[in-house]
């Protein structure tokens, strides 16, 4: 398949940003946002936390957001003038011989264009596919997305690291690049594209709780359960009515989540073997495979303590690598100036102590190395009507890395894809972290001073 990508709405592959209040956390510009809803959901979304920052697929997502940043920057360094933003919606008009301003320099431009923003919309498509979005104008094959992935693998040992080169991968040009599940409603069956959104929310559910509480959210939300209701529909009768039984759901549902997210792609893709194909790779793919072979060998489990060996019997099973083989290989990971690597082998070696460590909610406090890691790693976090806390009062040196990272971050994507601007959360004290910086208008000032390829003076609205 020819990928014309400036053919695509990238609007419906949004990232999941929030700015309302409500309870989040964003991995891609390391937000954690506490609303005011019940305790429970902030342990929802510092779950989320702790899964993006301990696991293959999460490091893979920031090494992917790191790698869009570069291509921006290096597009940006390049091309001189006036440029319109959305860049991405500029550039689509002009393909399409849309009305739209001439950029500067026409043939440089679309030669750089090529070069640098063509990748950087592929990996957000890629990105979409993994989170499971395949629907609307977006309705790419397994062989599609297959062939995406190696194509950023390449482009990811070009630009950012020179690990070795991984097998390829096999896929079925008819199958979507996503699972499909089915919710039944009273309005009748809908289709749900599976994927790391999937993955994760009920990774996250199934530690928050699913109680009265929360069920009307879940029942409008069911990407928020889906994941962990197959696994109570695969439950055999006599775990099924045990009163244990939320423990099996909860443990096995941890543990398969946990797994799908151990895929062997990106940096790890030297695990992967000649006979993998895309669902061997896909995280809901992964969840779904795994969860077959617990079914068929009753491999169920109720405690956080027996994750690494129904982990380990899994992939021995289907052929994967297991999660200490990709502990063994992080140090061999190479990216300059990636904060987030560093925090991805602090937990790996967590792990390789306490597997189930990021899991077991009762111990977040108790549990020293758990409350360190947040500690030395605390992403921006805001609390409902109060001051955003930039980092550990005990860590000085992280404050002004942490808030250069995620203006960079917003910066990249908003000037992409978005018609407004917000390049940092409204909440973030400036004079308290940064000296002689009273707002964000001085902080974007100093920026651009040093790195006048990001100033917003070269842009202009484009509608």
């Amino acid at each position: 398949m020819e990928f014309d990508f400036f053919d695509l709405d990238l609007r419906l592959l949004k990232h999941r940003q929030n700015f309302t209040g409500i309870s989040s956390y964003s991995f891609h510009d390391n937000v954690l946002r506490f609303g005011t809803e019940n305790a429970n959901v902030y342990l929802h979304e510092l779950v989320h936390f702790f899964e993006h920052s301990s696991t293959p697929l999460g490091l893979f997502r920031d090494v992917l957001c790191r790698l869009q940043r570069d291509l921006l920057f290096r597009f940006l360094s390049e091309v001189e003038g006036k440029l319109y933003f959305p860049l991405y919606y500029w550039i689509r008009r002009l393909r399409k011989n849309i009305s739209a301003p001439a950029p500067p320099k026409p043939e440089l431009f679309f030669e750089k264009v090529d070069q640098y923003l063509r990748p950087w919309t592929a990996i957000h498509v890629l990105l979409g596919l993994l989170d499971g979005k395949n629907n609307g104008s977006f309705t790419y094959s397994e062989a599609d997305a297959a062939t995406l992935l190696l194509n950023t693998e390449a482009l990811i040992r070009q630009i950012l690291s020179g690990h070795d080169l991984g097998s390829g991968l096999t896929a079925d040009a008819s199958n979507g690049a996503c699972p499909i599940g089915f919710i039944e409603s009273t309005s009748g069956k809908s289709e749900l594209q599976l994927g790391l959104l999937h993955v994760s929310e009920s990774l996250a559910q199934v530690i928050e709780g699913i109680n009265d509480s929360n069920q009307a959210l879940l029942n409008e939300k069911p990407e928020y359960r889906f994941l962990a209701d197959l696994v109570l529909e695969k439950l055999p009768p006599k775990i099924l009515n045990s009163p244990k039984n939320g423990n099996y759901v909860a443990a096995t549902t941890i543990a398969l989540a946990d797994l799908s997210l151990f895929s062997p792609i990106g940096p790890f893709e030297t695990l992967r073997r000649f006979e993998m194909d895309w669902q061997d790779i896909h995280p809901s793919h992964r969840f779904i495979s795994a969860l077959e072979v617990v079914a068929e060998q009753g491999l169920w489990v109720s405690k956080l303590s027996d994750l690494e060996g129904l982990e380990n019997e899994i992939c021995d099973g289907l052929r994967w690598p297991r999660c200490s083989q990709f502990f063994e290989i992080t140090n061999t990971i190479a990216i300059d100036g990636a904060k987030f690597l560093e925090r991805y082998r602090t937990a790996t070696e967590i792990r390789k102590k306490e597997f189930q460590a990021f899991y077991d909610s009762q111990n977040y406090v108790e549990t020293k190395s758990t409350f360190d890691f947040f500690e030395q790693f605390m992403p921006i976090f805001i609390s409902q009507g109060s001051p955003a806390v930039c980092g550990s009062p005990t860590h000085l040196d992280n404050h002004l890395e942490l808030i250069l990272d995620t203006y960079f971050a917003r910066f990249t994507y908003q000037i992409m894809l978005t018609d407004k601007l917000e390049l940092m959360p409204p909440e973030i004290p400036f004079p308290h972290y940064l000296e002689n910086v009273e707002d964000l208008h001085v902080f974007r000032s100093l920026v651009e001073a040093l790195q006048p390829q990001y100033s917003l003076s070269r842009f202009r609205q484009l509608y």
